[in-house]
């Protein structure tokens, strides 16, 4: 004989799983509910790009700066102005620069890192390239421009070199590829991040 009861104890329907939701920030693809640990993750996927972008900008920034104004304004200078003016820009830029162009240089490897797991996606190039621009502007800058700043910081402002500005050529042609070099980097990037940053299902 069947219990009359036995209808009140069929086992409930489950319910459809609702598809997950991920987002990209960089190109890194982000899983919202991924416990801790991811949470860690997702908040460098961040951080590393703005860091990246904004140091990149800062130090493409004051090269471009130098270059169209300070560059421009040293063919008018005496020769005892213009080591006067370059002895001066160095021991501020010298307490600067080293960690701005360094911390976008880690930061900018960094990104490329965590794309690695993208390595096909555009914006994954668009980051490597980035980075390898920094560091090259890094390595052409250690190379070139540091030891004619040391050479700079000899000479007497009363009685400075008389080939000064021949001596002081090869810093404005490297001055020039480095600029160029890190608004390229900055500008890849920028377009790294708007073309990553964007829900995918």
């Amino acid at each position: 004989m069947k219990s009359p009861n036995k209808a009140l104890h069929r086992t409930p329907a489950a319910a459809p799983l609702s598809p997950v939701s991920f987002q990209t920030f960089g190109g890194i693809r982000q899983c919202p509910d991924s416990g801790p640990r991811r949470s860690i993750s997702m908040e460098a996927e961040v951080v590393v790009p703005m860091i990246s972008i904004v140091g990149t900008g800062l130090a493409a920034g004051v090269f471009l700066g130098h270059k169209m104004g300070i560059s421009i304004a040293r063919h008018n200078l005496t020769p005892q102005s213009f080591v006067q003016l370059g002895q001066s820009i160095h021991v501020n830029f010298s307490r600067v620069m080293p960690v701005l162009t360094i911390g976008a240089v880690l930061s900018t490897m960094l990104w490329s890192v965590l794309l690695r797991g993208s390595w096909r996606t555009v914006h994954f190039w668009l980051v490597s390239v980035a980075s390898i621009e920094m560091v090259s502007t890094v390595i052409l800058t250690r190379a070139v421009n540091v030891p004619i700043n040391n050479q700079l910081m000899t000479w007497s402002t009363a009685t400075p070199p008389a080939n000064l500005k021949e001596l002081w050529e090869p810093w404005e042609k490297v001055h020039t590829i480095r600029t160029i070099l890190a608004l390229s980097s900055f500008v890849l990037q920028v377009v790294a991040l708007a073309i990553s940053a964007r829900p995918s299902g």
